[in-house]
């Protein structure tokens, strides 16, 4: 059975980068990234929606690319995880997304006016539920939707950039199928209608992670417990501790210097300091970051990068990622606005389940 092609895109302040390809499939259609004009999107947010249009249609019309569906990156300063934990006792005939619309601005508070978040449980006992929220500005989503409704796509789904990296991380060699498939994934269906209420009537749905966490494993065969994901932009980047193949902890860090050392130092700093938090703080010493995978989406030379940071005491394995270590087909081929929409296009899809049945 033939899959049309699919939009993966990733929109920044500075760049649209985007890949076409079928879903699932490692050939890719079509690729590049776009720079934007400074101020047409502003921490992630869109200021000119106009402009924008205009450049996703010069690249449909520029690389006569025909896919109708989109799986839109999220921009990593507006998608944040957080880690809550519930007492049993406390939802009594609530559901856990009652529960949590009940305590927002009581005992949970999000960052933005108004919010939209989805969840999925970390850990269950009998008398209490870790949920991770991954948590969204409204406005924002909407912004975005009525942008992709201008340019008449009508399938979008969401993708958080943190868990598409992590899949990337765990993908064989040559660009093939996501190594173990069962790595947590988001999607978001939106029906694009022309009326703005019925826009806004969307769903968020966490597909389960099915299966032990023992089944991903690192070259040694041990189990993958604190992993330090980092992802460095320009004007910012992000660190997220994955505990087996859930998202832990997130920080997000903007960068007021375009200086390399500075930024270089401040990267340092910073990782040292979420791992001994993440260590002591919030594990009382019974965990650790075990090592860090840096995703240098920066100008700043990867090896330059590399260099430096083997310099400094991290007390963990460092490295810059190579996307060469994958496919060196994808290296030579892609530049970097592209790895993130390249990381989105690995996931499971129905077709692969069906194959595997």
């Amino acid at each position: 059975m033939a899959f049309p092609t699919e939009l993966n895109i990733a929109i920044n302040d500075n760049v649209v980068g985007f890949i076409e390809k079928k879903p699932g499939k490692s050939e890719i259609e079509s690729y590049g990234e776009v720079k934007l004009p400074k101020g047409v999107i502003e921490r992630g947010y869109i200021k000119d929606p106009n402009t924008l249009v205009e450049k996703i249609e010069s690249i449909y019309t520029s690389f006569r690319i025909e896919a109708k569906t989109v799986r839109w990156v999220l921009n990593e300063q507006n998608a944040i995880l957080r880690e809550i934990e519930i007492e049993k006792g406390e939802l009594q005939t609530k559901t856990i997304e009652e529960y949590i619309q009940s305590q927002v601005g009581k005992t949970i508070h999000f960052p933005f006016e108004a919010p939209i978040f989805n969840h999925f449980i970390k850990t269950a006992t009998d008398d209490t539920l870790v949920v991770i929220l991954i948590i969204m500005d409204e406005k924002m989503v909407n912004d975005y939707l009525d942008v992709f409704e201008k340019l008449k796509m009508k399938d979008i789904t969401y993708e958080i950039p943190m868990l598409a990296l992590f899949r990337l991380f765990y993908t064989e060699d040559e660009g093939e199928e996501v190594k173990k498939t069962n790595l947590a994934q988001v999607q978001l269906s939106s029906q694009l209608q022309t009326a703005e209420a019925e826009q806004k009537n969307y769903t968020a749905e966490l597909e389960g992670v099915e299966g032990d966490t023992d089944e991903i494993e690192d070259e040694e065969g041990d189990l993958i417990d604190g992993l330090m994901l980092v992802t460095l932009y320009d004007n910012f980047f992000t660190l997220t501790i994955f505990s087996y193949i859930y998202p832990t902890l997130f920080i997000m860090e903007d960068l007021e210097t375009d200086d390399k050392m500075q930024v270089i130092d401040k990267l340092d700093n910073f990782i040292s300091r979420i791992a001994n938090y993440y260590r002591y703080n919030k594990n009382a010493g019974k965990k650790q970051v075990r090592s860090c995978v840096c995703f240098n989406l920066s100008n700043i030379d990867d090896d330059e990068l590399s260099e430096e940071m083997a310099n400094r005491t991290l007390g963990m394995p460092f490295e810059v990622f190579d996307l060469g270590t994958k496919s060196q087909y994808y290296k030579r081929l892609l530049p970097k606005g592209c790895y993130i929409p390249l990381a989105a296009s690995f996931y499971k899809t129905t077709a692969d389940e069906e194959d595997e049945a």
